[in-house]
C-alpha cells in the first residue's frame, strides 16, 4: 500500500477478539484475530480473520498485528500476508 491509498483508505471500526481454534468442522487450527462488528443488532465480521497474529510493534496510539488471511478460488485456498494496524476509537 502506497502512502496515498493508506492516506486514503477508510478505518473499519469493530470489536476486536482473538479465538483459540480447536480444529474440526473446517476451522483450521490455532490463533486467529477477528473483527467483529460492533454495532447495536449487528451481527458478523467486517473482514476475514487474520490467521496466527504476532504482535509486531506497539505505542500509545495503537499496535500492529501480522499474520495472514486466507481467500478461496474455485475451492483451492490461498494465504495472503497481512498487517493490522490497530488503533482505539477516540472518546
Amino acid at each position: 500500500m502506497t502512502k496515498e491509498e493508506y492516506a486514503e483508505a477508510l478505518p473499519l471500526v469493530g470489536r476486536l477478539q482473538l479465538v483459540h481454534n480447536a480444529g474440526g468442522n473446517g476451522m483450521r487450527r490455532g490463533k486467529a484475530m477477528h473483527l467483529d462488528r460492533a454495532g447495536p443488532g449487528e451481527i458478523g465480521s467486517v473482514r476475514p480473520p487474520l490467521f496466527d497474529p504476532v504482535l509486531e510493534s506497539m505505542d500509545a496510539k495503537g499496535f500492529v498485528l501480522k499474520g495472514y488471511e486466507i481467500s478461496y478460488v474455485d475451492g483451492t485456498s490461498f494465504e495472503h500476508r497481512q498487517a493490522w494496524l490497530v488503533r482505539p476509537l477516540p472518546e
